[in-house]
């Protein structure tokens, strides 16, 4: 209906509400009836440490040699390791 008219951003536009309409429905769902809160202060602290080095990153300009594709991307994932490895460890300990 859209389509022709306005084009391929209007598809984008819908794809982008439906999912988050979805996505918003879940973390309701799973507050509510299954009393799980999707949000802790690590989660948060992954998120601000995130932004930041994004701003970083993108505000500097760096000239990419092949070990950045390689040390930089296993730093990150060690840091997120590290800092969810209680809750992980916990998590596992509970499912067992």
């Amino acid at each position: 209906m859209f389509i022709p008219i306005i084009g391929l951003l209007s598809v984008v536009g819908l794809y982008v509400i439906s999912n988050l309409f979805v996505n918003g429905a879940q973390v309701i769902y799973i507050a509510k009836y299954m009393k799980i809160s999707p949000f802790s202060k690590e989660l948060f602290f992954i998120f601000g440490l995130t932004i930041l080095a994004m701003y970083f990153a993108i505000n500097q300009e760096f000239v990419f040699q092949i070990f950045h594709f390689i040390i930089i991307p296993l730093l990150v994932y060690v840091c997120y390791f590290g800092l969810l490895f209680k809750s992980f460890k916990n998590l596992i300990k509970e499912i067992l």
